[in-house]
Parts: structure tokens; sequence; C-alpha cells
């Protein structure tokens, strides 16, 4: 599973400072911590950095090896996935729908040669499974269309608080499991801190779904490498599901608590 650190997002009040503050310095060192804490990606969004493009490309330079790249603005998105791959790095461009920016981002996304999530939702958020499905399969005719094959689209699997919607957990593990079925060679991603939103303790509900959705086949989360919670979690589901050969990685990181 591909682990993609949360924290270089200006919506977080810390670093929405730091990013409005322009204090290269200590964003340089939020990035090189996630990637230290084992984050194979990171994700950037600069909306709310009062310079979305400068800070957006400023990053995207330190970032690592691969890059998520994050924002409503199909012009962002471009510039940064070019500056991305153009250093030779893996970008993921975050995010279309069903309907809305698909015809404007899929030629630069085919162009750079990066993946991209795609939002199940067309007209509404989808209500059920199999109309969240059904969206995907039409998307993916038409990203198609554009040389974008299914191996490149992270399906989000529109992860919401259970404290407001009930059943919001359920959802998104059946539509994992659905999409397995259905479209085998398309990933799947869950930005996962927000199914805990309201509640007391959230890290424990955050690690339960974690745990929960990589038992389902989850491929990609976004969410905060360097909590020991989400490291412990990660590590015992890789041994679990068999994604860690023989245990190795499991009895490395036990060892080296």
């Amino acid at each position: 599973m591909l682990l993609i650190g949360e924290k270089l997002n200006s919506s977080i009040p810390s670093t929405g400072n730091l990013m409005r503050n322009a204090d290269i310095v200590a964003l340089a060192e939020l990035a090189k911590r996630q990637l230290d804490a084992g984050a194979d990606a990171l994700d950037i969004n600069t909306a709310a950095s009062g310079n979305e493009r400068e800070m957006m490309l400023t990053l995207c330079a330190l970032a690592g090896d691969a890059v998520m790249v994050d924002s409503a603005s199909p012009e962002v998105l471009a510039e940064a996935a070019r500056a991305v791959t153009g250093r030779g790095a893996r970008c993921i461009v975050n995010s279309v729908t069903c309907r809305d920016r698909l015809a404007e981002c899929a030629p630069f996304i085919a162009e750079t040669g990066s993946a991209v999530v795609l939002m199940p939702i067309a007209e509404r958020v989808p209500e059920t499974v199999d109309e969240a499905v059904g969206n995907v399969l039409g998307a993916l005719d038409a990203l198609k269309g554009y040389g974008i094959t299914a191996d490149k689209v992270y399906v989000d699997v529109l992860i919401r608080a259970i404290a407001v919607e009930q059943g919001a957990a359920l959802f998104s593990l059946g539509l994992i499991d659905a999409l397995k079925r259905a479209a085998p060679d398309v990933k799947t991603i869950a930005g996962c801190s927000n199914v805990s939103f309201g509640l007391p303790k959230r890290a424990l509900i955050n690690r339960a779904f974690l745990a929960a959705a990589m038992l389902r086949g989850l491929d990609a989360a976004i969410t905060d490498p360097c909590a020991d919670s989400v490291r412990e979690t990660v590590a015992a589901a890789r041994a679990l599901t068999g994604e860690d050969e023989d245990c190795i990685d499991y009895i490395g990181f036990t060892r080296g608590e």
C-alpha cells in the first residue's frame, strides 16, 4: 500500500501559517519528517497559502520522489504535474470527478504520464456502492479516450464522518470490495482521517478503519505517517495481508521501536 503524507496541506492551521509566512525551511523539515517516517509520497495543497501557484511549485521541488498535487485549479495542477515529472519524480493529480475537470485535466495528465485521483461523483454524491461503481466505469471509458489507462487511476472511496453518517465506513469498505471485482486494474485511495471527524480519541477510529481498509485491499492512504498509531497499524496490516513477505518488515519495525 502507498502511504501518502497529509501534513503539507494549507487547511491544517499550523501548516497554513507556515505557508503564508513563506517559512520554506520549516516546510522542508515537515516534508522530511514525513518521508523519514516512511511516507511513499507527499500530498501538497497550497490553496490557502496566499500564493497557491508559487508555493505549490516551491514545495513540489523538495517533496521527494513521488508527489500528489492537490488543487481545485486545473491550471495549478497542470503546471505542478509538469514540474514534478520534469525532474523525474512520479506525480498523482488530485483530483477530478466523473464530470467536473475531467476534460480539462485529462490532456496534461496523459502528457505527463501522471496518475489521477478520481472522485466517483457524477451529478451527485452516489447514494449506493453500485451507483459509485457505475460512475467509475463511465469515467474510465472517458479517460481511456485520452490514453489514460485504468492502472493510472486511484478511485477515492469517499470517506465520510461516521459521527454524521452511521454507515459511512461500511460504504467505503464496500466500495473497495466492489471496485476490486468490477475494475481490478483500478487502484483505491482513502483520506483516512475524515472517518473520525467529530469524535473523541480520533486516532483509535482512524487506525481501526485503516486496518479494515487495508485488509479489503486499499491501495493508498492519505494519513499522518509520523503518528505512531498509523505506523504500527500499517506495519501490522501489511504483515496480515501478505504484502510484507515473511513479516520481515514487521519484525524490523518492532525491533526499531
